[in-house]
C-alpha cells in the first residue's frame, strides 16, 4: 500500500456535567467549545506561532521546535523545524509552489500546487479536533490559564480502543479559540503532546519570509512529481514485473481505468494498483502486494472490524480516514482504498467474490 503509506500520520478532574457548563458567564457544552474551536480559528487572516512538539512512541523519543509564519490571505506559509539534535528543515509555500529543504544538505524539494496546500501542525490539530466528537466522548475538565490566556481544557476519551487515537485533552484560548495546547495518549503508553510556547496574530511578515535564500550555495532543485516511482503498465506487464499471477476484477458497473506498478527497491517493495471508475469518476483502487506482516497487522488505525474475504480472515476499516478492506489470499494481500463513500461493505464483499485469476 505504498502509495497510501507515503500519503504520511502525525502523526494530538470535571468541573462540569457533560450537558453542559457555566463558563465565563456563557453556556458551552463540550460539543459546542469543539465547535467553536473549529470554525472561528479559521478566521485569521495571518499569525505568527512557536512550539515545541514532544513525541513518545515506543523506543522513538523525539522533541522538536516548529516555527510557522502565515499569511491567509495570500495564501503563503512558511514552517521551520528543528530537532533536538539541531537538524533544521525549512518549507514554503509561495502561493505557487512548495518547496522543502533540510539544512546541511545539497538539494532540496519542490512540489506544484495544483489543488494542494501546505497542511500546518495547527492544521492537523483542528482536523483532529473537527472528527472529535465522531470518535470520542467529550467532556470539560476545567478552565486554565496558558500564554496569559484564559483556555477551556477538554478531555476526549475513544468510544472504541486502539487505532490512532487514545485519550486526548485540549486545552483552547477563550479568546481566539486557538488550540494552545493538545495531548494524545494511546493505550500502549505512546504519548504525543503539542504546546504553544509564542503566538502573534498580528505579525508582521516580509515578503522575503516566504522564499528560501541559500546565500551562496549551490542548490539542486528536485521535483517531487517527477520523482514518483509509479509507472503505468498493461496487466501482462503487471504480472510479469510482479513474477506471479493474481486475481482481478472485472465487472458491468465499475470499469477499469488504469494500472500502475510501483516498484520501490529501498523497501523491497512491489506494488500493482488498479483504479476503477464509474462514470468517468473514481470509485476505488485495488493493491496487490506481499505482506510482511498478519492481517492483524493493520489494525492501525481504528475503526477495524475482522471479517470473512472469500472464506479466509479479512479486516474491514472504516474511520474519519479512510474505508478499507483488505485480506490475504495464496502468497498476495489484496486492499480495496474506497474513495466514493455510498460503497458499503456488502457491496465490497460482493464485488471481491467475483474476482478471478488472471489467465
Amino acid at each position: 500500500m505504498f502509495d497510501y503509506v507515503k500519503k504520511g500520520l502525525i502523526g494530538m478532574a470535571t468541573v462540569c456535567a457533560l450537558a453542559a457548563c457555566s463558563l465565563g458567564g456563557a453556556q458551552f457544552s463540550p460539543e459546542e467549545i469543539v465547535t467553536q474551536a473549529v470554525n472561528e480559528s479559521k478566521h485569521f487572516s495571518a499569525y505568527y506561532s512557536e512550539a515545541q512538539m514532544k513525541m513518545n512512541l515506543e523506543e522513538i523519543q523525539q522533541e522538536m521546535t516548529i516555527r510557522e509564519w502565515r499569511d491567509e490571505k495570500a495564501s503563503k506559509i512558511r514552517v521551520e523545524v528543528e530537532s533536538a539534535n539541531g537538524e533544521k528543515s525549512v518549507t514554503v509555500n509561495d502561493g505557487e509552489k512548495i518547496l522543502s529543504y533540510t539544512v546541511g544538505e545539497d538539494y532540496a524539494y519542490e512540489l506544484g500546487l495544483g489543488d494542494m496546500e501546505l497542511p500546518s501542525y495547527r492544521d492537523q490539530v483542528l482536523k483532529s479536533l473537527s472528527m472529535l466528537q465522531e470518535r470520542s466522548d467529550i467532556e470539560i475538565v476545567g478552565e486554565d490559564t496558558l500564554l496569559g490566556q484564559d483556555v477551556y481544557h477538554i478531555k476526549a476519551t475513544p468510544k472504541q480502543e486502539g487505532g490512532l487515537f487514545g485519550v486526548e485533552e485540549y486545552w483552547i484560548d477563550q479568546k481566539n479559540w486557538f488550540v494552545l495546547k493538545w495531548k494524545n495518549e494511546l493505550y500502549d503508553g505512546s504519548k504525543s503532546e503539542f504546546t504553544v510556547l509564542n503566538i502573534d496574530f498580528e505579525p508582521q511578515l516580509d515578503e522575503n519570509i516566504f522564499t528560501l535564500d541559500f546565500g551562496d550555495k549551490e542548490i539542486e532543485i528536485r521535483n517531487i512529481e517527477e520523482m514518483n516511482p509509479a509507472q503505468e503498465v498493461s496487466l501482462e506487464e503487471a504480472v510479469e514485473l510482479m513474477g506471479e499471477k493474481f486475481l482481478t476484477l472485472e465487472d458491468e458497473v465499475y470499469s477499469l481505468k488504469n494500472i500502475e506498478f510501483v516498484g520501490v527497491d529501498s523497501l523491497s517493495h512491489q506494488e500493482v494498483i488498479l483504479s476503477y471508475h464509474k462514470e468517468e469518476l473514481p470509485q476505488f483502487s485495488l493493491s496487490i502486494f506481499k505482506p510482511v506482516d498478519d492481517i492483524q497487522g493493520t489494525a492501525l488505525f481504528g475503526g477495524e472490524e475482522t471479517i470473512n474475504v472469500r472464506g479466509t480472515e479479512g479486516m474491514y476499516i472504516k474511520n474519519d480516514y479512510l474505508t478499507m478492506l483488505t485480506w490475504d489470499e495464496a502468497s498476495w494481500r489484496y486492499s480495496i482504498m474506497v474513495e466514493n463513500p455510498s460503497i458499503t461493505l456488502e457491496e465490497l464483499k460482493a464485488l471481491v467474490e467475483k474476482m478471478e485469476m488472471l489467465q
